[in-house]
């Protein structure tokens, strides 16, 4: 037990607090050391992530709610952007197909240069052929990728989404 001024012997130690009655009315912990301040830090650290995440969740869930007054709805969106993909889709593929005539028709013209070189032109247009041909093939696969994210997300939002109004209505039957 320290004074009331605190004895040099008693820096770094914890300390109590006693009032003129002898009756302990605080105790001082003694301060932490480097491992247990690094402790608290994690642990704060820790416990403002999880809050962080846990209000980004509850603001997704408002949003879901927000955005549909049925589970039907989310189909109906999905639909919707899966036409306008496969509409996308569609109209690459036949981009791809008139690239593919143009490349039958190159690779034929460069048949009669198979012992000479052929014009410069004629190399170009093949270059940019196999360049377009690329490009084409490029935007389908994202397409097709965009497709499943959509699928995927429609999914999980209809699963979250039953799964918030199945609890509130557990909620609203429990009142």
């Amino acid at each position: 037990m320290c004074g009331d001024t605190l004895a040099a012997e008693c820096y770094n130690r914890g300390y109590w607090v006693i009032n003129e009655h002898g009756v302990t009315v605080k105790r001082v912990d003694p301060p932490l050391t480097a491992e247990q301040r690094a402790a608290r830090e994690a642990e704060a650290a820790k416990a403002r992530e999880e809050k962080r995440v846990r209000m980004e969740q509850e603001r997704r869930d408002r949003a879901l709610l927000d955005a549909y007054t049925d589970a039907a709805e989310i189909d109906v969106q999905r639909d919707r952007t899966l036409r306008n993909l496969q509409s996308d889709i569609d109209r690459e593929t036949r981009e791809q197909a008139r690239a593919l005539a143009q490349k039958k028709k190159l690779d034929e013209e460069m048949e009669f240069y198979r012992k000479n070189p052929p014009p410069r032109e004629l190399a170009d247009a093949v270059r940019e052929n196999a360049s377009v041909l690329r490009a084409h093939a490029s935007v389908i696969e994202a397409k097709e990728r965009e497709i499943a994210a959509v699928r995927h997300k429609a999914a999980e939002e209809k699963r979250r989404y039953l799964d918030l109004v199945g609890r509130g209505a557990a909620a609203t039957r429990k009142n």
